[in-house]
């Protein structure tokens, strides 16, 4: 039997739709966004506009990471979920940072240091990577900028780094939902074949 790849997102899109209160509507406005953030970067490569380019790629991983904890919130741990006083958190309003201790904690974007450990490269994985392209878009908070800016000088060279963090993160996000996908494909040819 072939399925179709449409009917294994809705599949998948079904079963989330419970974790998390975001309409299909805001879901596709959310991919929709991902898109514009990349475009809105590439122009400012473009511009050299380099503090800004890395603004935008951030809110795309931030995006990014939105999608994938509406898709996958049924795998996210109780103790990750982002709270206020008046109980969990709507997913729209997480922080960039809550977003990837989200993914961290649900190995979705793999970290080889502690929160708060000193850097080390040589163990640094995409998890870590990702609080690093945090801590450029930061820089477009004054305080932030002056406090760090002699440390994090946006140069072309980073906004190509900002670049290619988030292309590892996205490559880590589609092998998680390939991963689901062929699970599902597989789990739907076994009941057909027990059933014909």
């Amino acid at each position: 039997m072939v399925f179709r790849l449409t009917d294994i997102w809705l599949h998948t899109l079904e079963r989330a739709m419970s974790a998390y209160d975001i309409t299909d509507e805001q879901f596709d406005e959310l991919i929709r966004t991902a898109r514009l953030y990349h475009r809105q970067s590439s122009r400012c490569m473009e511009a050299k506009a380099y503090l800004a380019g890395c603004v935008m790629v951030a809110a795309q991983l931030e995006t990014l990471l939105m999608c994938a904890c509406h898709i996958y919130g049924d795998e996210i741990p109780e103790t990750s979920i982002p709270s206020t006083r008046n109980g969990q958190k709507p997913l729209l309003k997480w922080s960039l940072h809550e977003l990837i201790r989200v993914a961290r904690d649900c190995k979705w974007l793999p970290a080889g240091l502690e929160l708060d450990a000193q850097w080390s490269g040589r163990k640094a994985k995409i998890g870590d990577y990702a609080i690093v392209l945090k801590q450029f878009r930061n820089l477009v908070h004054p305080g932030a900028y002056v406090a760090d800016s002699p440390r994090f000088r946006i140069t072309k060279q980073r906004l190509e780094r900002c670049f290619e963090i988030v292309e590892a993160a996205n490559d880590h996000l589609l092998a998680k939902i390939r991963a689901s996908l062929n699970k599902i494909q597989e789990d739907e040819h076994d009941d057909a074949e027990a059933t014909g």
